[in-house]
């Protein structure tokens, strides 16, 4: 196990120089790396260095790679045998996030139960705002690939707002949080549950909070967007300066084109212009 943790790590500390991923993908690394987790799934080292590793070297050319080799089901195993460790929870979070980008990889994730566990990861670790910000991204992507319903049967409406509530200054929370409400709040019935867990309000908080961040400000927009769609959630916007914010934000990033547009489509839902 010695010379398997030393060797991750080495691993890990190459795949993070700029470039040198290659590398460990044409030298046959991922399978190494998958097979080195599997041969020793009790130990946390291990199992913290596999994911952080996969995650450096997960992209475009390396993604069937990782999913071809079993990648997906090796992390959801480590972060199963290892709840309690917050290092193994937010790297398992971050690779699955990064992997969830994939069609066939989100259904591998779906497939293994994987949104349960990220929530448990969230659940587990409230107070970290890793694990909390790398649980929103991965349910952000998972949400993209058709999964919405299933995250909100699961309860992931209001782990994503609990951690939105517990970090209200850490703008990476703020951008997956916002992302991932963006991609939940489609149907009237989310938007409803949404509304009813304070997420309105803390939506709002978020860009208030960020208002200089541009991610931040494109992703909060546009669940308010979604949300002032319900007659009851214009009205608690208009209450609560709902249009004084739009205006800020739209003044703030005036080069942005994208900004400008749902910024004009949400005041006009508002009833200002």
């Amino acid at each position: 196990a010695d010379v398997q943790t030393t060797g991750c790590g080495a691993l890990v500390a190459v795949a993070e120089i700029d470039g040198q991923d290659k590398l460990i993908v044409k030298a046959q690394g991922i399978p190494v790396i998958i097979q080195a987790m599997r041969n020793h799934l009790e130990s946390q080292e291990i199992q913290a260095m596999g994911c952080r590793a996969l995650h450096w070297l997960n992209n475009e050319d390396s993604r069937n790679l990782i999913s071809s080799a079993g990648g997906v089901d090796i992390i959801l195993t480590a972060m199963r045998r290892h709840k309690e460790s917050v290092k193994v929870q937010n790297r398992g979070c971050a690779v699955l996030s990064s992997l969830a980008v994939d069609d066939i990889d989100t259904e591998k994730i779906v497939g293994g139960g994987g949104i349960d566990v990220i929530l448990a990861a969230m659940k587990t670790f409230k107070e970290d705002s890793e694990v909390q910000n790398e649980g929103c991204g991965a349910l952000w992507n998972l949400a993209s690939g058709g999964c919405e319903q299933l995250i909100v049967s699961a309860g992931g409406i209001q782990i994503v707002l609990a951690a939105l509530r517990q970090h209200p200054k850490q703008s990476d929370v703020a951008e997956s949080g916002c992302g991932a409400l963006a991609n939940l709040a489609g149907s009237p019935a989310t938007q409803a549950t949404i509304t009813a867990a304070g997420g309105v309000q803390l939506v709002v908080g978020a860009l208030l909070n960020h208002i200089s961040n541009l991610e931040v400000q494109l992703q909060g927009l546009e669940v308010l967007e979604h949300l002032a769609s319900q007659e009851g959630n214009k009205k608690l916007l208009v209450t609560i300066g709902g249009q004084d914010l739009v205006h800020a934000t739209v003044r703030t990033h005036s080069d942005n084109s994208e900004i400008q547009e749902t910024g004009q489509r949400l005041l006009l839902l508002l009833g200002s212009t």
